[in-house]
């Protein structure tokens, strides 16, 4: 009877371990330099006025449970009172910034966001 060797079968294990072991912890951190990315150029669109709305933007570090992870990002903090309104109305007037200052780069992102964050997850198993 033929009998086939196979090659590398340790290595396979050790790569599926470590993929069970660092899976959630890595979609955590891809999520969560999406998130920085999405901020970065929102902070570009937030009205401001004295700059604490701007600056109330934050990024939360990723959690992760057994279903997967999960990032929150927003504006708030000391600029809560405001925060929504100055988000959600149209009929504000800026001289710096626009309505919609989250929402419009997080939809922007949606597009094509699934294959950068396998791309980012690839790139940290290659290390």
């Amino acid at each position: 009877m033929p009998r086939v060797a196979i090659e590398g079968v340790e290595k396979l294990r050790a790569v599926l371990s470590r993929m069970s072991n660092e899976s959630g912890p890595m979609l955590g951190k891809a999520i969560y330099q999406e998130a920085e990315e999405i901020m970065g150029r929102s902070r570009g669109l937030v009205p401001v006025d004295t700059g604490t709305l701007r600056a109330s933007g934050q990024v939360d570090l990723p959690t992760i449970t057994a279903q997967g992870a999960s990032v929150e990002f927003g504006y708030g903090g000391a600029a809560s009172d405001y925060a929504v309104p100055v988000h959600e109305r149209s009929d504000l007037t800026h001289t710096v910034g626009t309505w919609k200052f989250l929402e419009a780069p997080t939809m922007e992102a949606a597009h094509g966001m699934g294959a950068r964050l396998a791309s980012r997850i690839q790139r940290m198993f290659r290390r």
